[in-house]
Order: C-alpha cells, then structure tokens, then sequence
C-alpha cells in the first residue's frame, strides 16, 4: 500500500480499486462495484443474479476473512450455494485468519475447492 493512504481502502479511482488486466471485464460481464464488506450490501448483486438463473458462486479475492467471507455467508443467506476456491484467497491478517474462514465454510456456510481441482472439473465438463 502506498505510505499516507492506510485508511483509504478501496475507494473508486484509487490503486486498490483497479481491476488488473488479467481480470478486466468482458463487454458483456456483469460488474458490481460494492462499498462494504459484503458485495451483497447496498449493490443490485442479488437481482442481477436471480435475473439470470444463478445458484452456486465461486469466491476468490482479498480478505478471506473480511470481504470474501462476509459476502460468502450473505450468499448463503440468500440461498445461493457459496464454494470457495481455497487457494484463491488471502487474509487480512495471519494465515490462521484464512484457515478460520475455511473451517466456517466447510462447516456451516459452503464448500471449498482448490482451484487445480475446480479446473480439472470444468475441463471434463466441457468435453
């Protein structure tokens, strides 16, 4: 993080906010820009999903603990089915903090998949 920003987190426009190249949306990708820690909370996620028939997401990204997590469990609220890719994360804080998320996950919220095994699935899938 640059020096002189620590409390300025996520704010549009900022160099934390940036999608990288690799991940930059499609024309036709749904994008949600989200202002709390879950992207359920004051975003239209939940109606554009249910609009297009989808029940199970995949979660990846920065905080497991924080961010990820917290829109995991509104998902499961909502009756979607969470799974989260395990390697596809990162905590705030020490890497008991992942593994805390992870142990919630599996054991109330959804399920985990490493990302190796998620793609090998898919493949086979698409055979």
């Amino acid at each position: 993080m640059p020096a002189g920003i620590e409390s300025k987190l996520l704010t549009e426009g900022t160099w934390d906010f940036a999608i990288v190249d690799e991940l930059k949306p499609e024309p036709r990708d749904l994008v949600v820009l989200k202002t709390r820690y879950s992207g359920f909370a004051g975003t239209t996620l939940d109606s554009q999903l249910r609009t297009r028939g989808i029940r199970y997401l995949f979660f990846a990204g920065i905080a497991t603990n924080v961010c990820v997590e917290s829109t995991l469990r509104d998902a499961y609220f909502q009756d979607y089915w969470p799974i989260l890719i395990a390697d596809g994360a990162m905590p705030a804080g020490p890497a008991a903090m992942h593994d805390a998320t992870l142990f919630n996950v599996e054991n109330f919220f959804g399920w985990t998949v490493r990302a190796d095994e998620l793609l090998r699935v898919l493949s086979s899938t698409n055979q």
